[in-house]
């Protein structure tokens, strides 16, 4: 994670934008290719050294009335994801959201790492009150 302090890295807002890189990886000892190792769900099945690598950035602008935020990731098998979505804060009770979570579609290997949600890209509108 990786919070900067200087004043340019706040980008006309109070706060600093926070970045983070994140580095996943699953190894089983004792691996054997004969084995079979089950996922959980619809199947697929494990491998002996699985990687993701994914990353995250969230911002500030106008005074906290406007955050943007952006995340995404990669595994080894060749698939990967990006979500973009922004949160709009006006006044003290009303937010608003806007999400697109896109998850690559040509994967060859549809039920490993991020490949498993292939066919879950949505586009996400949503209205808050609070209270």
């Amino acid at each position: 994670d990786w919070v900067p302090t200087a004043h340019w890295t706040k980008w006309w807002s109070r706060q600093p934008w926070m970045y983070s890189i994140q580095l996943f990886q699953d190894v089983i000892v004792d691996w054997d290719d004969d084995e079979f190792i089950q996922r959980t769900g619809e199947g697929g099945r494990y491998r002996e050294v699985e990687t993701v690598v994914t990353f995250f950035m969230n911002g500030h602008y106008w005074w906290d009335r406007i955050q943007p935020q952006l995340a995404g990731g990669y595994d080894d098998m060749g698939a990967w994801f990006f979500i973009p979505s922004c949160n709009f804060a006006y006044g003290d009770h009303w937010r608003a959201k806007v999400e697109w979570d896109w998850f690559s579609h040509d994967n060859d290997h549809p039920l490993e790492n991020i490949g498993y949600l292939s066919s879950n890209s949505t586009i996400q509108l949503k209205l808050t009150y609070q209270f």
